[in-house]
């Protein structure tokens, strides 16, 4: 069932970042293809700094539109008239959330595509430039080996999945009430952040009192040793952050809930 449902919200989400993920690139080119004109009329100045600011606008906001979108179709799906459906479906609560959470972190991952894309279309980025610029962090981050950007592509992702679940926890709070419930979603989101934060706060206070931590981290290049020590505990950290949002909307979206 979890393979119907993922095939059913990815066609759902590509019906609307698709066309905007091409406009975004098609908008790239068109900027690449002003700025390589050299001698230019003043009548097709203003059209190329608008399609030019309009190119960079829509590239940067990628990610978020990106965002916003699978935050929409979760609510709509959850808690609007579709929830009727959605929630008759023979399948577990559980199953819901992973299907979108799994999409929503797919399509985050094609927009940083897209944006890494468009970015190197309009400032005309050749393949050797990125390549010599992916050689030249190797270079820095060498002693690190495999562990530290495991670690740090593991805390980005991580990171993500625990904004997107604080989000879907805030939605399925507010929807058991009757009235005010997008209000009241965005208090519990804010309440959650803010008892997330203080909980990641208490649990480094001790490393943050150690002065020879505190020094290391200062340093431009930190050991691997203490790098590592922060990141996985980070990661720790947000690991099971992710896993008590997740638990959370679950139990929400078993109860009976205020479908608008």
């Amino acid at each position: 069932m979890l393979k119907k449902l993922l095939k059913y919200d990815t066609k759902a989400i590509a019906n609307t970042l698709f066309p905007i993920y091409g406009i975004t690139l098609a908008l790239a080119i068109l900027a690449r293809i002003f700025i390589q004109i050299k001698d230019m009329s003043a009548v097709f100045r203003m059209p190329m700094g608008l399609v030019t600011g309009l190119s960079i606008l829509l590239t940067m906001s990628i990610p978020f539109v990106t965002f916003i979108v699978g935050i929409d179709r979760f609510n709509k799906q959850i808690t609007k008239d579709e929830g009727y459906l959605t929630h008759t479906l023979p399948v577990k609560k559980s199953t819901i959330i992973t299907s979108k959470l799994l999409v929503q972190i797919l399509f985050q991952i094609l927009s940083m595509i897209v944006l890494f894309a468009s970015i190197c279309i309009i400032g005309h980025i050749s393949l050797q430039q990125i390549k010599d610029f992916i050689e030249a962090a190797f270079e820095i981050f060498k002693e690190y080996k495999v562990l530290t950007p495991t670690l740090i592509l593991s805390l980005m992702l991580a990171g993500y999945i625990v904004i997107t679940l604080l989000v879907y926890t805030a939605i399925s709070l507010g929807q058991r009430h009757a009235t005010n419930k997008g209000k009241l979603a965005v208090l519990y989101g804010a309440i959650l952040y803010v008892v997330q934060q203080l909980i990641t706060a208490a649990v480094f206070t001790p490393l943050l009192n150690n002065e020879s931590f505190i020094r290391e981290l200062e340093k431009t290049l930190p050991s691997a040793a203490v790098l590592n020590l922060s990141l996985g505990i980070s990661l720790v950290v947000l690991v099971l952050t992710a896993a008590i949002y997740f638990i959370l909307t679950t139990k929400n979206l078993e109860k009976k809930l205020n479908l608008e």
